[in-house]
């Protein structure tokens, strides 16, 4: 894949959070920096992703404004670094919740009571 089309994926991904969005040329080039600079596709779109899951960026401020234009994300590699970095604090987060939801659910499912007794009888079907 040459630089343009990787270019025009990122661009792609970004409009799945803003469609009615029309990247201009500058903002094109900022891309083009950002993959020179060494990030990859990944990167890149770790970035959009950590911007769009930041509430800040998202109106959630003082002035209740977005923040969330494709040239601020790529603006520079300060920028990128400091979105990757929400996307993983994200990550995390999704991760915590949905261990926490899995956990109510066993609860549920399997009252602290019981649960002995099923681990008993998990290592007697086991061993089998």
């Amino acid at each position: 894949m040459n630089r343009a089309q990787q270019v025009e994926e990122i661009v792609a991904f970004y409009r799945t959070f803003k469609p009615r969005r029309r990247p201009d040329k500058k903002t094109r080039e900022k891309i083009l920096e950002r993959l020179r600079d060494g990030y990859s596709l990944a990167d890149l779109k770790d970035a959009i992703a950590g911007c769009f899951s930041s509430d800040w960026h998202q109106g959630n401020n003082d002035r209740g404004r977005q923040y969330n234009s494709l040239e601020l994300i790529m603006r520079d590699s300060k920028h990128v670094d400091d979105f990757m970095e929400e996307w993983d604090k994200e990550q995390k987060r999704l991760e915590y919740e949905r261990a926490e939801y899995q956990r109510r659910q066993q609860e549920v499912s399997d009252p602290p009571a019981t649960r002995p007794i099923r681990e008993q009888l998990r290592e007697y079907m086991r061993e089998r």
